[in-house]
């Protein structure tokens, strides 16, 4: 039985083709990524920490509203006192 070289050498040209791409595309997805979140750090999150929250918050900055009703100041408070000493 003859062995066909050339059928097994584009098989194995195959497989590292598929192999880079499917490496390219991660990385692709991966930088992407990276840009996506640099920006969004850099432009949408100057004002989102609990020392500085704007009154006048959008929708998406809601996760923060608990910290401006004041039923929920003094165990904020004594949340970040047991932080503090511990």
């Amino acid at each position: 039985m003859k062995i066909d070289m050339n059928n097994i050498y584009n098989f194995y040209v195959n497989i590292c083709l598929y192999a880079l791409f499917f490496i390219n595309t991660l990385l692709t997805f991966f930088v992407v990524f990276i840009i996506i979140k640099y920006c969004h750090d850099k432009c949408c999150n100057k004002c989102e920490t609990l020392d500085n929250i704007p009154l006048n918050r959008s929708y998406k900055n809601r996760r923060y509203s608990y910290v401006t009703i004041p039923e929920t100041q003094p165990i904020i408070n004594q949340i970040d006192t047991v932080v503090n000493y511990a």
